[in-house]
């Protein structure tokens, strides 16, 4: 766990605004059967794991199917993972 250089204000549907100075760098996530290393921005609210942003999820190519309601990740070979 790190301390940011400056205090971090996200604004949220459920929480209203909260602020944070924490990032827990170079952590192991699994999803889907996958390990991905990520830096989490540790943010004080109850009731969520992880919030993945549509950066993480367009640079590990994730589909959003609405008409499924499902996440598709891409086969192995388009994956950078971590083993």
């Amino acid at each position: 766990m790190q301390e940011l250089a400056c205090n971090l204000i996200v604004a949220t549907p459920a929480s209203g605004e909260v602020s944070t100075t924490s990032v827990c760098v170079g952590c192991l996530m699994e999803v889907a059967g996958r390990r991905f290393k990520v830096n989490l921005i540790c943010l004080p609210m109850e009731g969520l794991d992880v919030i993945l942003g549509m950066d993480w999820l367009v640079n590990n190519h994730v589909v959003i199917d609405c008409g499924q309601c499902r996440v598709v990740f891409p086969n192995a070979e388009g994956l950078a993972m971590i083993v």
